[in-house]
């Protein structure tokens, strides 16, 4: 009865830890969109006007330096795990990353039209 139950109770520890495991990488994931998003809308609101000052540049250029930032860290902490690599291309899909890059990209774009864009890194 001991080892049944010590069994059960080390089963349930491992299946926590990969739960765990997972939702750390999800949760990394919908970190790095996140700070996509808070780009889109402070860029939005920035080409409403066509017009970068400079406080909308060093708030745009922060969340650039953090979207980096994430990748980077992301990038590395899966790095040479091509299981790991396949898992967060699913739960980019998952979380519909193309419409997100879709718009960061067009956001990007229209940003280079406004005044102002030479304060943008």
């Amino acid at each position: 009865m001991k080892n049944t139950k010590a069994f059960y109770y080390l089963f349930f520890v491992v299946l926590i830890g990969i739960c765990q495991a997972c939702g750390s990488m999800k949760s990394d994931i919908k970190q790095w969109l996140s700070l996509h998003e808070d780009f889109i809308v402070l860029a939005e609101k920035t080409i409403a006007d066509m017009r970068i000052d400079s406080v909308e540049a060093v708030k745009l250029n922060e969340i650039q330096v953090n979207i980096s930032g994430e990748a980077n860290r992301i990038r590395e902490q899966y790095a040479g795990d091509e299981e790991k690599k396949l898992e967060a291309l699913s739960i980019m899909r998952e979380l519909h990353s193309e419409t997100v890059f879709d718009r960061y990209n067009e956001a990007l774009r229209r940003l280079y039209d406004c005044e102002g864009y030479e304060l943008l890194q």
